[in-house]
């Protein structure tokens, strides 16, 4: 619950940065995906590598390690759209 948890608001906390990102530079939405993808692989990966022991019968070592890293990803996508937003809606 907590993996599925954090994995929607990271994804979420992403990509609403970059809709902000790309609405501001004109709306179009080919920036998102060109914006997105370097930052979602590795998010991706790391929500795969998370899921693996809910799908094994065996347990996994250093899950605590990436659940570290995915919160890490999170404040630091959030500590970026708090600097970044007042340049992105500046007129």
């Amino acid at each position: 619950m907590l993996l599925s948890l954090l994995g929607g608001v990271s994804m979420a906390l992403l990509f609403t940065t970059l809709a902000a990102i790309a609405g501001k530079a004109g709306g179009n939405s080919a920036l998102i995906a060109i914006l997105g993808l370097p930052i979602v692989i590795p998010q991706i990966i790391l929500l795969a590598d998370l899921s693996k022991p809910l799908f094994m019968k065996m347990a996994v070592s250093g899950w605590e390690q990436f659940l570290g890293v995915l919160i890490l990803l999170d404040v630091l996508i959030i500590a970026l759209s708090i600097i970044l937003f007042p340049f992105i809606w500046k007129e």
